[in-house]
């Protein structure tokens, strides 16, 4: 996991990577601590919170053996920078709450607060506002460790915890089938009967 989020940290050229390069520096406000956990639930991957006594936002990843045991570098990548967007949305409203209003008007002038930090609500502004750069990070991931992949393949992967979101439900159903059997594929290597296999490396938890 480490590895992954060394090469991460290597990523330019959009938002999503620009969150990862915010977390990496010394902007305060914008302190990032990774650490694992077993959670009970093994479709769980991760989750993210803030530490209201410190400020660090907290991404923990879920050492469940279900989870780890067939999880593949692309779907551990796009987990990181899927909850890294939620650590920056949550910075930088307690950073900037003006600013954040403004920037993201629907997810913290619509919503309350408390609704605002809510999994489901910030899956709506990812799928609405950074699905291509999340898209666009796994794939310069995957190029920076000499994967020659479909365009295609990085696309439907960015999708990885954002079934639930209206966005998703509009795409055709080959569509969310295809990304369906994409992100199983990647994070638990079950669709090898539909002819899907891992092109990630296989972290070998």
């Amino acid at each position: 996991m480490k590895g992954v989020l060394d090469t991460l940290k290597m990523l330019d050229g959009n938002s999503v990577a620009d969150m990862i390069k915010k977390f990496s520096g010394e902007v305060p406000g914008y302190n990032l601590k990774f650490v694992t956990e077993n959670f009970s639930d093994p479709m769980q991957v991760a989750g993210t919170n803030r530490d209201n006594n410190t400020g660090e936002i907290i991404i923990a990843f879920n050492t469940n053996p279900l989870v780890i045991a067939n999880v593949s570098d692309l779907a551990i990548g796009t987990t990181m920078l899927h909850e890294s967007i939620h650590a920056y949305l949550t910075a930088f409203f307690y950073d900037d709450p003006t600013a954040a209003t403004l920037t993201y008007p629907q997810l913290f002038e619509k919503y309350t607060k408390k609704k605002a930090f809510s999994n489901g609500v910030q899956h709506e502004t990812i799928a609405k506002d950074f699905i291509t750069d999340l898209a666009g990070s796994i794939k310069n991931y995957g190029e920076l460790k000499g994967y020659n992949l479909d365009k295609q393949i990085y696309d439907d992967i960015a999708w990885k915890g954002l079934m639930d979101t209206d966005a998703f439900k509009n795409l055709s159903n080959i569509d969310k089938a295809r990304i369906t059997d994409r992100i199983m594929a990647e994070q638990y290597d079950t669709r090898k009967d539909k002819g899907v296999t891992q092109k990630g490396v296989r972290l070998g938890c």
